[in-house]
């Protein structure tokens, strides 16, 4: 595989503890008011929830507090979420967390790039039991080429931004990031397709990125 797509996919894996069914259950339970069900869901996937925000927003206080405001909004609108299939939740929460990210970039006045040297001292202070720690301080280990290529996906539009983050760092499949983003999955299968080509155009014209990620198709 090329060295982009490997760097895209070396977003951290946090596999499912759960199978569909036992979320369905754990999820009927929690709407019909059971505070156990609710810690569950919040423990299945709290730690793809932040990964998720620290890999678009590259802060790591930002990411807790982003994490906090989805899984609070979790909270108010379970009730009226509904289940259509397996990817029904991984969609609907996913579509919280995009949602709480573009609302932290647009009340940005400028977005800040971490240099790869302050990724360790951001992780310091952040409370993360060692696992999930490691799988972050993993990705950004290389560092420059995750940081050099976070830099050129930011240059994407932004629907295609979420979708290159989903699918690849987050590795949902289409279905969930079709519910995710609220379109059909033939319309992110093809929406992929875009992206791809917008940021191989940009990796191998911009010249910040055509030296370093030169031979690297995706």
């Amino acid at each position: 595989m090329a060295l982009v797509c490997n760097i895209l996919y070396q977003g951290a894996l946090y596999a499912m503890n759960m199978k569909p069914f036992q979320l369905k259950a754990i999820i009927d339970q929690a709407q019909d008011g059971d505070e156990h069900s609710l810690g569950q869901i919040y423990d299945e996937f709290f730690s793809r929830i932040v990964g998720y925000a620290f890999r678009r927003v590259l802060d790591a206080e930002v990411a807790q507090d982003i994490t906090a405001n989805v899984f609070l909004k979790v909270l108010l609108n379970l009730p009226r979420f509904q289940w259509r299939h397996d990817q029904s939740f991984n969609g609907w929460i996913f579509r919280i967390a995009s949602n709480e990210v573009n609302s932290y970039f647009r009340n940005q006045q400028k977005y800040r790039f971490l240099a790869p040297e302050d990724a360790e001292n951001v992780l310091k202070n952040w409370t993360l039991d060692e696992d999930n720690r490691a799988k972050i301080e993993a990705e950004l280990d290389s560092n420059q080429q995750f940081m050099m290529l976070h830099k050129a996906v930011r240059r994407l539009r932004p629907k295609h931004q979420e979708i290159i983050h989903l699918y690849y760092f987050e590795h949902l499949p289409h279905r969930a990031v079709a519910e995710a983003m609220d379109m059909r999955e033939g319309a992110v299968r093809t929406a992929m397709h875009r992206a791809q080509k917008e940021l191989k155009q940009t990796l191998t014209t911009d010249p910040e990125f055509k030296a370093y990620f030169e031979g690297a198709i995706l």
